[in-house]
């Protein structure tokens, strides 16, 4: 048990050292990408320079669904008519294939 717990943490600290390695190369590119993006776009004295919002817009409380509502709705399908529906079509191909089997020969005749 001890040594499942060893491994655990010896994971996790492999873990935040990647994070922090994944953070120095943020930190590095971030800089970078706004200095080439910078010299790259065209400036004008007379509109300033700003830079694009890193948030998405919010959507309309329209457009996004409630979760509780779409969980509490009862399906579009009935389910005992699909089971219905299912109990029939295996009847019917059972009788049919029974039929084939045996009446169809004996017409045949």
């Amino acid at each position: 048990m001890d040594k499942s717990i060893e491994e655990l943490r010896a994971q996790r600290d492999l873990i935040k050292q990647h994070l922090e390695w994944l953070d120095r190369k943020l930190a590095e590119a971030e800089p970078a990408k706004k200095n080439k993006a910078l010299q790259s776009a065209p400036t004008s004295p007379t509109l300033p320079v700003t830079e694009p919002s890193t948030e998405a817009p919010l959507e309309s409380p329209e457009i996004i669904p409630d979760p509780e509502r779409i969980l509490a709705a009862p399906p579009p399908v009935d389910i005992n008519r699909a089971k219905i529906g299912c109990i029939a079509l295996f009847i019917l191909t059972s009788a049919l294939f029974l039929f084939l089997l045996f009446g169809l020969p004996y017409l045949l005749d």
